[in-house]
């Protein structure tokens, strides 16, 4: 999928960082920050923002990130050591002087970042948001001055003399914490004094002098380095004098030569001098009284840059609630997994029941087994051959032989019609070992296919078997026995064992997975479980096999008369469709059942009819130990509905969020979440409850293709070319002779709503993996041709119809 500017702006701040970050967005945030000691960076939701702006924003906050000291203690001890009353004003000098510094080692480390950075100001710049126009340059503070030098000096000439120059070159040379306290007070002390007394000369001398300043060459490019001005690098080389008398003459100021101006600069530099003489370490400061200094005012660029900057906020978003994925018990019986053996335990008495009370049901249960068994074994074991055979080509492939270059004795005789008298060696390279994991929808809208997917599970389970790949299918439901199980005059909740409650953790819903089948049954169990599924299905919707097994004339559709049902078949009825709970607990799941298996490649399946019904991550545990719909961003979401609040989740492992929507959104979201923190191929299979004929409708002389083909079909990029209805009916013309409509994994400006690695859309009424009639409809004496063609068409049809397997076997072989 397309990665949102919220993923991209978090995955760049990550790299800068070389860190991983929490990186969090909030519209209540006047603008960045980043917190030292929880290692968070704070952005605001901005709109309106090029690509450079942004990364520039982001760039300048993982400066802080990387450079500026953790903690509050370090920043108000410098404003303290300024201004005892810690006011404002004096937080911004030790701003300015640290931004000075952070970007100076941010473009150091990553000379990549110059061009943002330039590009970044040139951008703030053109949008007007320094504001040069309301005040004059020579009217300007001496730290406001020196703002704008390090952040557009390359596109605007800012006039210093030689004193001032001296504290310019120290702010912009800071190396260290310490360095940036010392450059901020020798401003702070500059301002207060003399630069106080040089603005006011400057307004009674010369009150209507043009604002701003005079703009560089405006073909200056942002990808050459005349960003040095703005790095201090040029400009510290050039004669101070010189330089204030040009910035001065390109303002049109007619005083440069004033004598006021002269005394100033001159006692400046004997001061300067004094101080050297004292201590080379620090920054000659002016020797004003005490009573002569005021405070100075804020630097005015600074202001405008965040009044421009607030002015791009999206501050009307909602605001967001981060939390982290619960961690499922997976504990066997005991937590959200119902093992195969309690099954087989369960299961088992409800098939005696049914055969004790009505002995006549015992033959049609062996009859539908048998039938199921004499065609899934013929298909699955020439589909496992054929396996073998791609396996064996592929371990030709990576076989190497070479010669020792000694001679082999044994082939002496032949050297005069063969060269081959050496002694060989063959060397293969390893092979890749697979595992496979599946989860089926265990809802009650699955009731008219679950006998065929079970069906068709259990073939793929048998190949599994034969072909030596561990495996597990689980069925995804909201029922549990538990549910059943009354206590204290009630049912218990079973969603406190079922999923962690810590802090930040987001709900989930209590849901089951019932471990139907596994590689790890013995030939006994996998047996009985298999005749137990087919069984017990066609009580829940219908089984192909049982129907075939009934008597003639005795084929009802009323499934209450075929079995009975009893306290334990209604512990595992057909519930919700807890697809996103299945998703989260896949998580921790997967790379237990990788470490278990040693499986190199693992495919995960997941099968459903529809969209996850599970109501979960809108709520998130507080500190309080209760769940909360309020934000963790600013201020609550107050009187909000759960389902419209703005969800970010992460899996534990990772510090990388992704929005929780609802429906559609939400499963791609965790899919990818899944694929990210467990390196597993996902398939996605979607069961449509039509043929496919009816998906495709006339409609005033026009084709009209239904809306469950189409959502896979329309692009999240407007500009993105969009499959036609026409094109479209030809997808579903060409699925409906292949049995199956195959799409590809979304790369957001083609295909969206599929995060899957590959998603399958199946008729459910074409999934019966009967093999057919074909050699029963010969009649007396048939030919040998006529022979030949039935077994043909019958031996195709059975490997048509097992879709699952011929989906799955081609994906491992060329993989292994």
């Amino acid at each position: 999928m397309t990665r949102t500017n919220s993923e991209s702006t978090s995955i760049l701040a990550k790299l800068l960082a070389r860190e991983d970050l929490s990186v969090v967005f909030s519209p209540s945030a006047d603008t960045a920050y980043f917190n030292g000691a929880t290692r968070t960076l704070t952005l605001p939701v901005w709109q309106n923002m090029s690509d450079e702006l942004t990364e520039m924003l982001v760039s300048h906050e993982v400066g802080h990130a990387l450079h500026t000291p953790a903690g509050e203690a370090p920043i108000l001890d410098a404003i303290r050591s300024i201004d005892p009353n810690m006011s404002a004003e004096a937080k911004a000098y030790i701003n300015i002087a640290e931004d000075a510094r952070i970007e100076q080692e941010i473009k150091s480390e990553f000379p990549g970042t110059r061009k943002t950075f330039a590009v970044g100001y040139r951008d703030l710049l053109g949008r007007e948001m320094f504001d040069l126009d309301s005040i004059p340059m020579n009217q300007r503070t001496l730290c406001d001055r020196i703002n704008i030098h390090a952040k557009v000096g390359f596109s605007v000439d800012v006039p210093f003399d030689a004193y001032e120059r001296e504290i310019l070159d120290a702010v912009m040379s800071a190396k260290s914490w310490e360095d940036v306290v010392e450059s901020a007070k020798a401003m702070w002390e500059y301002d207060g004094t003399i630069g106080r007394k040089k603005i006011e000369d400057a307004k009674s001398q010369n009150p209507s002098s043009a604002p701003g300043s005079a703009p560089k060459d405006s073909d200056s490019d942002a990808n050459s380095d005349n960003d040095g001005n703005a790095d201090g690098e040029s400009d510290s080389q050039d004669s101070g004098e010189s330089d204030s008398q040009d910035s001065q003459d390109s303002q049109g100021s007619q005083d440069s030569s004033n004598q006021t101006e002269k005394k100033s600069a001159a006692a400046a530099n004997d001061d300067k001098n004094s101080e050297k003489n004292t201590d080379e370490n620090k920054i000659g400061a002016p020797t004003q009284s005490v009573k002569e200094f005021a405070k100075p005012s804020a630097p005015a660029s600074q202001a405008a840059i965040e009044k421009g900057l607030d002015s791009l906020r999206n501050r009307y978003e909602q605001e967001r609630m981060y939390g982290v994925l619960p961690t499922p018990n997976l504990s066997e019986d005991d937590g959200i997994i119902i093992s195969y053996k309690k099954i087989l335990d369960d299961l088992g008495s409800w098939m005696t029941q049914n055969i004790t009370e009505n002995p006549s049901r015992e033959s049609v249960a062996n009859a539908a087994y048998s039938l199921f068994r004499r065609e899934n074994d013929k298909q699955v074991t020439l589909m496992v051959r054929e396996f073998e055979r791609r396996r064996s080509a592929n371990n030709h492939r990576r076989t190497k032989v070479g010669t020792r270059g000694v001679i082999n004795v044994n082939r002496l005789h032949t050297y005069k019609f063969s060269e081959d008298i050496f002694k060989s060696y063959s060397v293969t390279k390893d092979g890749k070992s697979h595992g496979m994991v599946m989860f089926v929808d265990w809802s009650s809208s699955m009731s008219s296919v679950i006998g065929d997917t079970i069906n068709q599970t259990l073939s793929l389970a048998s190949f599994c078997r034969k072909a030596g790949i561990p495996f597990e299918v689980y069925g995804f439901s909201s029922q549990h026995p538990d549910n059943f199980r009354v206590e204290r005059g009630g049912k218990i909740d079973i969603e406190k064992s079922f999923w962690s409650q810590n802090t930040n953790d987001l709900n989930a819903y209590g849901f089951t997975l019932l471990n139907l089948l596994s590689s790890h049954m013995n030939k006994k169990e996998f047996e009985k479980m298999s005749q137990i599924l087919i069984t017990f299905t066609d009580m829940l919707g219908g089984n192909e096999f049982v129907t075939k097994a009934l008597p003639t004339g005795s084929r009802s559709t009323n499934y209450q008369y075929r079995w009975a049902y009893t306290s334990n078949s209604n512990t595992y009825g057909l519930g919700g469709t807890p697809l996103h709970s299945a998703i989260i607990a896949a998580h921790e799941l997967l790379p237990k059942f990788r470490a278990a298996t040693q499986s190199q490649i693992l495919t995960t399946i997941f099968l459903t009819d529809g969209e996850g019904t599970d109501a979960v991550l809108n709520r998130r545990m507080s500190e309080t130990g209760a769940y909360s719909a309020e934000a963790t961003t600013g201020n609550p979401n107050e009187g909000r509905n759960n389902w419209s609040n703005n969800v970010y989740a992460r899996h534990r492992s990772s510090r990388e969020s992704f929005k929780i929507g609802y429906g559609s959104e939400m499963r791609e979201g965790l899919i990818e979440s899944l694929r990210k923190t467990t390196g597993s191929r996902i398939l996605g299979f979607n069961i449509l409850h039509t043929n496919w004929k009816s998906l495709m409708r006339a409609r005033r002389g026009e084709i009209r293709v239904d809306w469950q083909i189409r959502r896979w079909f329309t692009p999240i990029d407007p500009a993105a070319p969009q499959l036609t209805d026409e094109a479209l009916a030809k997808l579903i013309e060409k699925a409906a002779e292949d049995g199956v409509l195959a799409i590809p994994y979304s790369d957001g400006k083609k295909i969206t709503g599929n995060a899957y690695d590959e998603l399958y859309i199946l008729s459910g009424k074409s999934m019966a993996i009967s093999d057919g009639d074909e050699m029963n409809g010969l009649g007396e004496n048939p030919s040998l041709t006529k022979i030949r063609n039935a077994f043909l068409k019958q031996n195709s049809t059975g490997r048509k119809s097992r879709v699952f397997l011929n989906r799955f076997i081609p994906m491992i072989a060329e993989s292994i």
